[in-house]
């Protein structure tokens, strides 16, 4: 999966389970607040995780929705 395609899949599972109570910026902020939260715990293996750079490209994608 992309960058692009799992922040899209982020923002769209926030936004689905609580559409009622948030509206899409919202969801925005959260899948954000997430994907900080997973760089911010992979920053503390030092980056030892391939994965690192995905997750920076998945937050840039979220910003551009």
């Amino acid at each position: 999966m992309s960058p692009k395609e799992k922040s899209k899949e982020l923002v769209d599972k926030y936004y689905n389970r609580v559409n009622s109570f948030i509206d899409h910026h919202m969801a925005k902020q959260c899948a954000l607040i997430a994907v900080d939260e997973l760089i911010r715990l992979e920053s503390d293996f030092d980056n030892y995780y391939p994965q690192h750079k995905f997750w920076q490209q998945v937050k840039i994608e979220i910003e551009n929705l």
